[in-house]
């Protein structure tokens, strides 16, 4: 809870009794009690906020509207509230936006203009109408007329207006229509029709036009219906009476006022709720655009109208439905919510049933440690199901007072589903071992009820896994960089513009940097799909990639660059999604650039399209599945049409090539172990589901599946031997130097050349067994290394001895032991050792210890430090994402460290420290 909430008293803001209420009450923020104090969740807290600041930078409070349209007297609060009625005629009709909150905003209540502020203008049509409009004085000006005439002109003429208050300053004119009328005005022949016109009655047919809104077919139409009678005729150009069209014309704004107020347009709907008309399967009333509104910009788009009212209904409804489908916690929680939303409860006569139900539903949700919300979710819905069926067939009695007979001619027939029927079951099961009072009356025996486990169950068929010959097809077409990086880089860049067309982030798209990541992954690791859809966002920290799909259009990734961010992905807290447990990212030499190059793709539309997104793959379907389009744009130049990419079957195929491979190297017992860690199952029958052994050897398969992630002196001396030295003795101790340079200064450890030297020795000697063996044995040593059948006591450790040979048999770990070699991820364990050293010298003094204590820690801390730097070499900075900071910041630690040199042993008092 420390780290979930904080408590209302500390918050920087002033956040009132009502906004709390009502913020609770929304469901925008958690809240949690305890002795007396009030504790807010810091996430949905961080949100709102977030919320709070966007929502300022798009609306002004109505005293910064005033202030930003030239309103100098802003303290009349009277004369205000006046004002705003204006305002609220204006956004009636659709000229700006208003919007009024429940409570004012509590994160800028600091600021005088927001602490009480609940009305606010939507600065975005504001801006817009200060750009298409001046004010009538400056519309004088232009037209060199008086005040009178230019009234006068704006209403003859249809120039559309704007006004805040009834005040010249504040009456805006578009200047479009000013244009055209300065543009009509200023034709010789049309001032001297009208000049020539007897009767001043008659109007011109451009400026009928104008009036009414009208083109050239909609004119047309009005003259077919009657709507429009011309009444003169001189030459060429037509006159209608000056009475019947602005009496149309107030017909028109009379019948635009009412649509405004009662429908919505097609455009309207999707944009205030974000809905498709197209879509709406329930009745809305709907009526065809009258003629006369045609020519009005609202009603360009469509042929209908829809009912405000039908709509504001399907809003909420679907609201409603939302709602439901929120996570709210644990199964317990969602199972509640629901069927209070829904209104489900158990009749009055079976109130110990609901009980026993109940506690049976969280015992279930206690028991269930999944994290995939597709699976959870498909629980909820069941237990919901046999909620509804209990609800509606059992009402008179309990339900453990009808006999066994009735129960099946109840529940346990063709008229119930099967996974109703076994829930229900097991529930009953549970009913018949309990004991109480009241289950005295208990009236059925479970031996006696329809089991829907006895029936006899189908023969199961063999999983289907591919052969080596597809595995390779597959592997070679979705590792081509050829043919998928230009792809993938055009198909980011065409959403990225497509969303800065649309104003939208919900662009379509084929998605093919996501299908192209998520193929790669299958290719090094035995993950499940909803895992596979996990892969954490990155950053571009450490390397030379710019933030920008022209960047990557036009720019070869570096394979340094590409290795960085293979690493963080890796360095990054992944958990198996149906275990909980954790899972460790694998990536092959040759997979490095495609792997690399899909991430940043990702990442790079992730960051306009997706920013609040915690993965990089985005398929933009329901539950994350791969859907045929994507799919089939990706595999479109796949040479064997006939051959489908399958999540689960690749998986399969993964883990019977790994069973194999370490069954051709004459593994031990303890191979099925191995495949349950890449899996993570809980148990070895429920790996062995995935075993297929008719599977053959395939030597090349091995670096695909196993990681080559080795480092220390051990790995680079099977190294030297068999592909020959590339690292002499000379040079280790000139890497011993550079270790004694960097955190002899760093830790004021001016005596602990003794102790690297020593460890220098340690490693000889080892190195000198190494050099014994023959190649035929350090190969078969490698390849057991490879595949994890070495011995070892800690994870992504292994030993070069056996169990029964080991030297340290009382150590709990093999962190800083002679003989071992280590994977990657032992840096994560490496790390954390450093970190407890630095505190144990931080935290504690020798009063407050032993010297032993001290002398034992200083050692084991020269010895990780040791290892991390021999890992820094091998895999660059990127590997201080471990200690959750840069580099810079870590040495700087170090130097706040206090001196240590004297709790280092002198020449040959080493040893007894370890």
């Amino acid at each position: 809870m420390v780290q979930e909430y904080i408590e209302l008293n500390h918050l920087k803001y002033k956040l009132t009794e009502n906004s709390l209420r009502f913020l609770v009450e929304k469901n925008i923020i958690r809240v949690e009690y305890k002795n007396e104090k009030v504790f807010i969740h810091r996430e949905d807290l961080n949100k709102h906020m977030q919320w709070e600041r966007k929502f300022s930078k798009e609306y002004f409070t109505t005293k910064q509207f005033w202030a930003y349209v030239g309103l100098k007297n802003l303290d009349n609060r009277s004369l205000l509230n006046a004002y705003y009625k204006n305002l609220v005629s204006l956004s009636k009709e659709g000229q700006i936006y208003l919007r009024t909150l429940k409570y004012p905003l509590f994160t800028l209540n600091n600021q005088e203009e927001y602490r009480y502020a609940k009305r606010y203008v939507r600065k975005r049509e504001v801006i817009d109408v200060l750009e298409k409009y001046v004010t009538i004085n400056e519309f004088m000006k232009m037209a060199g007329i008086g005040y009178t005439q230019a009234i006068f002109v704006i209403n003859s003429f249809n120039i559309r207006k704007i006004q805040f208050i009834r005040k010249r300053e504040f009456t805006f004119c578009n200047k479009k229509d000013i244009r055209n009328f300065l543009k009509y005005r200023s034709k010789t022949l049309g001032e001297k029709i009208r000049l020539n016109i007897s009767n001043k009655d008659l109007i011109i047919l451009n400026d009928v036009l104008k009036l009414l809104d009208l083109n050239v077919y909609t004119y047309k139409k009005l003259l077919e219906e009657g709507l429009l009678k011309i009444s003169q005729k001189i030459g060429r150009h037509v006159f209608f009476r000056k009475e019947e069209i602005f009496s149309l014309k107030k017909e028109k704004e009379e019948m635009d006022k009412e649509l405004r107020l009662k429908y919505y347009t097609r455009q309207e709907i999707l944009n205030e709720f974000n809905i498709n008309v197209d879509v709406i399967r329930i009745s809305i009333q709907t009526m065809e655009i009258p003629l006369l509104m045609r020519g009005i910009p609202r009603y360009f788009n469509g042929r209908y109208l829809y009912l405000k009212e039908d709509i504001i209904k399907e809003y909420e409804r679907r609201n409603k439905n939302l709602n439901l489908y929120l996570d709210r916690g644990s199964i317990y929680d969602n199972f509640m919510y629901r069927l209070n939303a829904e209104d489900v409860e158990f009749s009055g006569f079976c109130k110990e049933t609901e009980r026993l139900w109940f506690k049976f539903i969280r015992l279930k949700s206690e028991s269930y440690s999944g994290s995939n919300f597709v699976s959870k979710n498909a629980r909820l819905l069941e237990y919901l199901s046999v909620t509804r069926v209990l609800t509606e067939r059992i009402i008179d009695k309990e339900l453990f007072m009808y006999s066994s007979k009735e129960l099946n001619l109840m529940f346990f027939n063709n008229n119930t589903k099967e996974k109703v029927k076994k829930i229900l079951y097991i529930f009953l099961r549970e009913i018949d071992q309990m004991e109480g009072y009241a289950l005295q009356k208990k009236m059925f025996t479970i031996s006696n009820i329809n089991s829907p486990y006895k029936r006899r169950s189908k023969k199961k068929k063999a999983p289907q896994i591919y052969t080596v010959e597809e595995f390779m097809e597959f592997f070679k077409y979705i590792s081509n960089l050829d043919i998928h990086k230009e792809k993938a880089v055009s198909s980011v860049k065409e959403v990225l513009l497509k969303s800065l067309q649309n104003n939208s982030r919900n662009a379509f798209y084929n998605r093919y940097e996501s299908v192209w990541l998520y193929t790669l992954v299958h290719l090094n690791n035995a993950w499940r799909h909803w895992d596979c859809m996990q892969i954490p966002r990155i950053n571009f920290e450490g390397t030379g990639i710019v933030d920008s799909i022209e960047w990557i259009q036009n720019h070869e990734l570096s394979i340094e660059d590409a290795k960085k961010i293979i690493r963080k992905i890796q360095i990054k807290n992944l958990k198996h999604s149906k275990t909980g447990a954790n899972r460790y990212f694998y990536c092959s030499e040759q997979l490095i650039l495609p792997i690399a190059y899909a991430a940043v793709l990702c990442e790079i539309r992730a960051r306009i399209l997706n920013p609040l997104s915690d993965s990089l793959i985005d398929f933009q379907s329901k539950n994350r599945q791969l859907t045929s389009y994507p799919y089939k744009a990706f595999f479109d130049t796949f040479p064997d049409e006939n051959l489908k990419f399958s999540s689960l079957k690749m998986n399969r195929t993964f883990i019977t090539l790994a069973y194999n491979l370490i069954k051709s190297q004459k593994g031990p017992a303890h191979e099925l172990e191995l495949l349950k860690f890449l899996r993570n199952h809980k148990s070895i029958e429920t790996t062995n589901i995935y075993i297929h052994i008719n599977q053959q050897d395939i030597n090349f398969l091995s670096t695909q599946i196993f990681t080559r992630d080795y480092f220390g002196f051990i790995a680079d001396g099977f190294a030297n031997i068999l592909f020959g030295s590339t690292q002499n003795i000379d040079e280790r101790t000139h890497q011993i130097n550079i270790i004694y340079d960097k955190f002899g200064k760093d830790l004021k450890l001016e005596g602990i050349a003794d102790a690297l030297l020593y460890l220098t020795k340690q490693e000889r000697a080892v190195e000198s067994l190494i050099k014994d063996l023959d190649g035929e044995e350090i190969r078969r040593i490698i390849n057991e290394l490879d595949m994890g059948m070495l011995h070892s006591k800690t994870r992504h450790v292994q030993c070069l001895l056996s169990s029964d040979n080991c030297l340290y048999t009382e150590r709990e770990n093999c962190i800083s032991c002679p003989f071992a070699i280590y994977n990657f991820y032992a840096l994560s364990g490496i790390t954390e050792r450093i970190l407890k050293h630095i505190s144990f010298f931080i935290r504690d003094t020798e009063k407050n210890g032993y010297k032993g204590d001290f002398e034992r820690n200083a050692i084991l801390f020269l010895k990780d430090l040791k290892l991390f730097k021999e890992a820094e070499i091998k895999f660059g900075s990127v590997i201080y994402e471990f200690f959750y900071m840069s580099k810079k910041e870590f040495e700087s630690l170090l130097i706040q460290l206090p001196s240590i040199t004297r709790y280092i042993p002198q020449r040959g008092e080493v040893r007894k420290h370890e």
